[in-house]
């Protein structure tokens, strides 16, 4: 059926309305936006003809890979010649469209065939190079704008003719900002800083990109182990299902249906909890855990994470993995799910041996795949669970559920610096429990008052009390401040080294008396 001008019309108005919602959110919601929405919607309300109606094009053909209107603006008016300082900037809104509007029709055509052309290979490099499709899976749909601009200074025509260290470069880079977050802050002048070294450079400038980010130049093995502290199917916890995904396309891994992952649309696949939410809440009686929040983590860590066709997972419903991994083993193994048995049990689980074993499998698989990215000299040390603080602490795999501290010299796999604090503890109350789980040990009398998390340089102290009370009591560790989802205040306490303990026996002291 052929599209008459009025329908042509009233598409471009859709498109342009997503952009003016801007203004309807900020007088109906009092939402804050970025500046950048601003403009789209004084362009939106000022533009007209051949430019707008390219533009309503380009939207509508990414959009079906969910590629927002924001980053395809950002690159167009990038290449329109406009900074990102100038397009944050509301004063400047008028000038910048009056420049817009100056520019000869000649060269508009060209800037717009350069737009058109590098959104359109930045989308083929995301598939043929990360089997993603859809954008919805990046952590920051802004690191598509330094892309596109790297197209568009090349005259490719497909992405074929990158050259290959180019493609290693930029694989590694766009890996790195979005584990990173590095457009999390300062978005423009990053942007801008970007965008000047990539059209100042013949080839992709990996090095100096990567020296402008702000932390970490590689990907450890302790990042990905921190996905075990976090409930991953959260938004802001977008990065460890990002770079999942990523390498279970790499392995070639099927949605246990028949059909690649890479093949799939995402909206057929599902994020599959290998032990099911419901059966962890009732064979683990999470139900008893007055944490919300801990309960989503023990259930949608990464490591209990993997994405499988629909139907798939409906099909699995509530069973064990005992019960039903057996018969997709084979293609469990390419979602770097263990093969032992032993491991598919909810003892494993409750243990912690279960994640364990996936998590150094994904973390492997990364090294494997990104060599230049997934670099951590400790790893071969942290395979065997020692930790940095002392020589004597060790890094215990197993978990010994409750015991009080009446009873602490029964307790095994609890750190000798935490078991130190905790015998410091006993004159207070012989009846406190301590509960030793994979990613921390809390120590509770009616309900949990401290928290204790490793990690391989230092032991963070979470305790239930004020930091206004803690200041004057820990003067040899570095503490903070925070308020916690349930209302209360807490005070986390890095614990680096062995010295100053009774500080820190002192907190919890303070802490044990308000849940009193």
């Amino acid at each position: 059926m052929e599209t008459t001008g009025e329908q042509e019309t009233t598409d471009e108005e859709n498109i342009f309305s997503k952009m003016a919602e801007a203004f309807i959110r900020i007088n109906k919601e009092g939402i804050r936006i970025g500046n950048v929405e601003l403009m789209l919607s004084f362009m939106a309300g000022t533009l007209s003809g051949e430019l707008k109606s390219r533009v309503v094009k380009l939207c509508k053909e990414l959009e079906n890979r969910d590629i927002m209107v924001q980053p395809i603006m950002r690159s167009v008016f990038s290449n329109l010649g406009l900074s990102q300082t100038q397009i944050a900037k509301p004063k400047q809104f008028k000038a910048n469209i009056a420049k817009i509007k100056g520019i000869l029709k000649e060269d508009l055509d060209n800037r717009l065939g350069v737009s058109e052309r590098s959104l359109r290979l930045t989308a083929e490099f995301l598939e043929k190079e990360f089997g993603i499709h859809n954008a919805r899976l990046l952590p920051s749909q802004t690191a598509l704008i330094p892309l596109s601009t790297y197209f568009g200074k090349n005259n490719f025509e497909n992405i074929d003719q990158m050259p290959d260290l180019d493609r290693k470069n930029i694989t590694s880079w766009f890996l790195l900002v979005n584990l990173n977050g590095h457009y999390s802050s300062s978005v423009d002048t990053r942007l801008n800083r970007d965008i000047e070294i990539i059209r100042n450079s013949d080839s992709f400038p990996f090095l100096a990109m990567q020296e402008t980010m702000k932390v970490r130049k590689h990907i450890d093995f302790e990042y990905i182990q921190d996905g075990l502290e976090r409930n991953v199917v959260r938004e802001a916890n977008k990065a460890f299902t990002f770079i999942l995904y990523i390498l279970l396309t790499k392995n070639k891994a099927d949605d246990w249906g028949g059909r690649l992952i890479a093949s799939r649309n995402l909206n057929e696949l599902e994020k599959h909890h290998i032990f099911p939410q419901e059966y962890l809440k009732k064979e683990l009686e999470l139900d008893d855990v007055e944490d919300p929040a801990e309960v989503e983590t023990i259930v949608s860590n990464l490591a209990n994470i993997t994405f499988i066709h629909k139907p798939v997972n409906g099909s699995v419903s509530d069973a064990g993995p005992i019960d039903y991994l057996v018969q997709f083993i084979d293609r469990a193994k390419l979602h770097f799910i263990p093969e032992n048995k032993d491991l598919w049990t909810k003892e494993a689980y409750n243990n912690g041996l279960f994640q364990d074993a996936r998590i150094r499998l994904i973390f492997e698989a990364a090294q494997k795949y990104f060599p230049d990215v997934f670099i951590d000299f400790d790893y071969k040390e942290n395979a065997v669970n020692t930790l940095k603080l002392g020589k004597s602490i060790k890094k215990s795999k197993q978990l010994i559920g409750e015991q009080t501290i009446e009873h602490l010299d029964n307790i095994l796999g609890v750190e000798p610096v935490i078991v130190s604090i905790l015998n410091k503890l006993k004159p207070i109350d012989q009846d406190i429990i301590v509960n030793r789980r994979k990613s921390y040990i809390s120590l509770r009398k009616n309900i949990n008052f401290a928290y204790f998390r490793l990690k391989t340089d230092k032991i963070w102290l979470t305790v239930k009390a004020p930091h206004n009370i803690l200041v004057d009591i820990v003067k040899n560790h570095t503490i903070s401040g925070s308020n916690g989802r349930d209302g209360n205040q807490y005070t986390d306490i890095a614990i680096e080294n062995e010295n100053n303990l009774d500080e820190v026996v002192m907190a919890i002291q303070e802490a044990y008396k308000l849940q009193k």
